[in-house]
């Protein structure tokens, strides 16, 4: 497959992640598209000249991103980012047209800020600070919502994909008065596939470059037999910088397997440790964990600072008479040793 990006659309930066989460890099080719320049050859191959464009296997084209994101999480047979039934599906769907109409309108105000000033409308721009103003105080509510946290979707990408356009556009200054949207989009910011898909800025004027993406510590928060630095060291991993943490508004629960789930007032303990991104994929390829997935968190560390990081969790939580006791009793055993709150490891069922 072949989709066709250019690097600063946020609309083709939703496709890219698409590709990193799904594990797609091998099957689906990366293709610079030259947009709105007379007579671009890219027109033969999509008339609309829009960005992104997928040429699935079969050589038919898919144009909008939403689109194309659907298309690539079903590939494997294994969606993971399809719609609730019912009422959340409704409500998944409305935080998502939200979102996209926060991205619409700062996409439309950073192109038109890249005109030549005698080109630009001053219309359109205010136009677009007001609504951009409207938005940010809008999502600074809406960023509370429970679909906002759980496991990564469409909404929460499309979002995330709008606050990143402050790169393009240093007058979008979103950020004072907005600290829950701040708190959310670190978290988010600090996903791999974010990082990875960052748009091209301006390089450093001097030092040495910095590493490749994928050769770059990530933070991920385990709060399993995972959080022992030792034993991923035995599995061939070099874990960075091993802290203790703690992950507020989150409950440790076990069944057949162990996750965290959402839960006001709780905090679940663990370990933060630097991985590289292909060290996390090679971890969690394994078919015993393969049903995880990563979802960003902001881990508190006992000096009181607190470091964006990956969580990896199940999509669907254990039912509450689900109980794996040889399972818990290796994870207080390893709680213990490595110093976990005596109060929390006590509590470990």
């Amino acid at each position: 497959m072949k989709l066709y990006i250019t690097p600063g659309s946020p609309y083709a930066r939703m496709a890219r992640m698409m590709v990193l989460e799904k594990g797609l890099e091998g099957r689906v080719e990366i293709i610079l598209a030259q947009t709105r320049v007379a007579g671009s050859p890219y027109y033969g191959i999509n008339p609309s000249g829009r960005v992104p464009y997928l040429v699935c296997e079969d050589g038919v084209g898919l144009e909008e991103s939403a689109l194309i994101c659907s298309y690539l999480d079903g590939l494997d047979g294994d969606p993971a980012f399809d719609l609730p039934a019912g009422k959340p599906g409704w409500e998944a769907r409305r935080l998502e047209a939200l979102a996209r109409s926060m991205l619409d309108g700062l996409s439309v105000w950073a192109r038109e800020i890249s005109r030549p000033q005698n080109e630009r409308s001053p219309g359109i721009v205010q136009h677009e600070i007001d609504r951009a103003k409207r938005m940010v105080d809008v999502w600074e509510q809406e960023i509370g919502h429970p679909l906002m946290h759980g496991a990564l979707n469409f909404a929460q990408i499309t979002l995330a994909c709008a606050l990143g356009l402050g790169g393009r556009n240093t007058e979008a200054r979103w950020r004072p008065g907005h600290p829950r949207l701040c708190d959310w989009f670190g978290r988010i910011a600090a996903r791999p596939s974010f990082v990875a898909t960052a748009p091209p800025g301006v390089p450093p004027k001097s030092g040495p470059p910095p590493p490749p993406v994928a050769d770059r510590p990530i933070d991920v928060f385990f709060y399993g037999l995972f959080m022992d630095a030792g034993a991923l060291r035995a599995k061939g991993l070099h874990p960075v910088n091993p802290r203790l943490a703690c992950v507020h508004g989150f409950a440790l629960r076990i069944g057949n397997r162990a996750t965290l789930a959402p839960c006001a007032g709780a905090s679940a303990y663990g370990y933060v440790m630097g991985l590289t991104h292909a060290e996390i994929e090679g971890l969690y390829s394994d078919a015993s964990v393969r049903a995880y997935r990563a979802e960003a968190v902001q881990a508190a560390l006992p000096d009181g600072s607190t470091v964006p990081a990956l969580c990896f969790n199940l999509v669907i939580a254990p039912d509450d008479g689900e109980a794996n006791a040889e399972y818990a009793e290796k994870l207080r055993d390893l709680g213990r040793r490595l110093n976990l709150p005596a109060s929390y490891v006590d509590g470990i069922r």
